[in-house]
């Protein structure tokens, strides 16, 4: 084998060496965006969980407090209610007075 043929072969070489690296390095780029893919949907997911244990203790702790206030609030709407009808009547019973 001449020089000039053992360099040719050696630049062969080289570059399927460099074009076999090259493909080696992008599959293990494909592996790795797979694996944050992976790695994302995962934690997504505890993310979701823990939202819907969160929301559920915050719904379980609001009803009672709000079923609380509604039992205070209506019956002092209902007073308010009564008081404005009797404000009322009273009021048409002094036009009528001072109509009189």
């Amino acid at each position: 084998m001449s020089a000039t043929t053992e360099i040719r072969k050696s630049i062969q070489d080289a570059a399927y060496v460099a074009v076999g690296a090259g493909v080696l390095a992008f599959q293990q780029v494909q592996a790795r965006g797979r694996e944050a893919g992976n790695d994302l949907e995962v934690q997504a997911k505890k993310v979701g969980a823990t939202f819907k244990a969160t929301a559920k203790d915050v719904q379980a702790r609001v009803e009672p407090v709000v079923g609380d206030v509604k039992q205070r609030v209506e019956p002092l709407v209902e007073q308010a209610k009564h008081a404005a009808e009797r404000g009322v009547a009273k009021a048409k019973e002094l036009v009528g007075a001072a109509s009189a």
